[in-house]
Parts: C-alpha cells; structure tokens; sequence
C-alpha cells in the first residue's frame, strides 16, 4: 500500500539509530522547505470554464445522462480532500458560460482554465518579473482573490487563492517518523482484561502493540484526555515503567484513513517529542511501515471519556 506522507529509506548501516533518525529527519525538513518555494506557483485546478451556444440547455444534458448535480447558477463543485491534510476540503468549479461572453477576453478562445494558487500577490510579482502578461485587475470575493494572465498561446488564464471553508478549520497532519519502541506494548496489550478496558475507553477493540513515532514538530497542543495508570489495572510501582502515572491521550486520524488513539506516557522521562499510536488494525503491516518511514496523523477533537490528570 503507498502512502502520502512517509519518506522510504534503505537498509541502516552501521551508523546508530540516533543518526539515521537525524538523517530522515533532514530529508523531511529539506521537503518542507522545497514544498513551501513551490506553494507560490500552483497547487492544483480551480475550474473549468467554457462557451456554449445554448448553456441552459447543455447543463441539462450533462444532469440528465451523467447524473451532475448542479447549483442555481448552472455550475457544478466537485468536491474533494487534501491527500497529505484530509481534513481540509477544496474544490473545482465546472461551469459553461453564454457564447457572447466577454469574461474570457482579451482571449479569442473558447475556453478559460483556473488553477489554485496559495499566495495570488507573490505569483502575479513573480510572474511580472518574468515578463508574463499580467492583468492589472486584482478581484476579491467571498469565495477568494482572483488575477488573471495570458499565457504564450492566447489563452487567458485564471489564478485563484481560496478562501478555506468551513469544514477545513481541522488541525494540519502532524509528521513523524517511525522508531522501535521498549517493546512493552504487544505483550502487555495482549491481556484481554485490558483489552476490555481499553475497548470501553477507546470505542474500539485496539490490535496489540503500539507504533511507536518520533515527532517532526511539537504537538500543537497538549492531548487534553488522561487515564490513571492504576484505572488501567496496572501497579501503581510498575517496575517496567518506572514513574508512570497514567497516559495523556487523544483520538487522531492516521495517513488520512484510520481511526487511532495517540498517547504520551505521564511519567518523569518520557520524552516530549515522541508519541504511540494505538489502532484497531496493525499499523506496520497496513501501511506497510518500517523502521525510520515517514507517518502523518491528525489529532481530531476530543470524542472519548476521561479521568482528571492528578495534580503534581
């Protein structure tokens, strides 16, 4: 199965773990940064829009005999999602427009493509750096900021940076990479008596062990839900993680697709940057991950019960 967030790596050398983490780790940020220099040009297609000699009568075939459903004005949003952010919704616009219209002029075509942009001001600078003819008139609407250019063939091209809806409020996916764990949580999760408490904690049956992932950011937040360590059916003293007081927990969503808990251990050295990830499936073996891949998730509100977090 591929995914869209991960970085694959060879074999480990002889070098340590800690240096092979470190070298991932470069890769990801040197992505980041490249990613971020391309988000002045393009990210994807805003619309469709062409000429039609009777527009009312074309958009009712299209209803008709391929099941379009369509807006008052005759367009249609085809809906869809972010493939590394799932919770962000975006969308393109197909749309005829009268025979007569002057709205794709100076061009003499039939036709005018929009493409999303993420930062209209900087592309339309840069493109007249370039010596690409570019429209003086800037637009804005609720729906976002419109330019306009020509490109070498005549064509009058559209620039459109969106306005985010109301359902892409969600936070942005956390990357991390994959690194071995104490090995506790196979053989620990594999008793059904806390199995059964975690299936009444979580609302789902969790798959014995945890993905153990090296976070690339700090989380945003703290994970806002807690158990106590001793409400879990473990010894207050356990000597297999020495100082635990419970776990700080939230629900999140995995590469997009999979429903998960993510947990931080309350304890004196658990590290700040490192999370587990629980699931109802074997997260390895579903995406196919290995040590020092790349994984991305998304911490989603709040959606299960929780103890009060002891005070210090």
């Amino acid at each position: 199965m591929t995914t869209t967030c991960r970085v694959m790596v060879g074999v480990m050398g002889p070098s340590s773990l800690e240096e092979e983490v470190s070298k991932v780790l470069d890769v990801i940020q040197a992505q980041r940064g490249y990613g971020a220099d391309r988000m002045r040009g393009v990210t994807g297609i805003g619309g469709v829009f062409f000429k039609s000699t009777d527009p009312e009568e074309l958009v009712a075939w299209y209803q008709e005999h391929l099941g379009i459903q369509l807006r008052e004005d005759g367009s249609v949003d085809f809906e869809w999602r972010e493939r590394n952010a799932p919770h962000e919704v975006g969308y393109t616009v197909w749309a005829p427009f009268r025979e007569d219209t002057t709205y794709f002029d100076p061009s003499e075509k039939s036709f005018m493509i929009n493409f999303r942009v993420a930062d209209l001001d900087s592309l339309l600078r840069q493109l007249q750096e370039e010596g690409v003819v570019v429209d003086d008139r800037v637009e804005d609407t609720p729906h976002g900021r419109f330019g306009w250019i020509m490109d070498p063939e005549g064509n009058r091209v559209e620039l459109w940076e969106p306005v985010p809806r109301p359902d892409s409020a969600s936070p942005a996916s956390l990357p991390g990479v994959v690194v071995p764990g104490r090995g506790l949580g196979a053989e620990v999760m594999a008793d059904p008596e806390l199995r059964s408490r975690l299936r009444r904690l979580f609302g789902f049956d969790p798959v014995p062990g945890t993905l153990n992932v090296l976070l690339l950011d700090p989380l945003p937040e703290p994970l806002t839900s807690y158990v106590g360590w001793t409400d879990l059916g473990f010894a207050e003293d356990d000597p297999q993680v020495p100082g635990r007081r419970g776990l700080r927990y939230g629900s999140v969503l995995i590469e997009g697709k999979y429903q998960g808990i993510a947990f931080q251990g309350d304890e004196p050295r658990y590290p700040s940057n490192h999370i587990e990830l629980i699931s109802d499936r074997h997260l390895r073996d579903t995406l196919g991950l290995r040590n020092l891949d790349r994984i991305c998730f998304e911490i989603l509100p709040t959606s299960v019960d929780s103890a009060t977090e002891p005070d210090d």
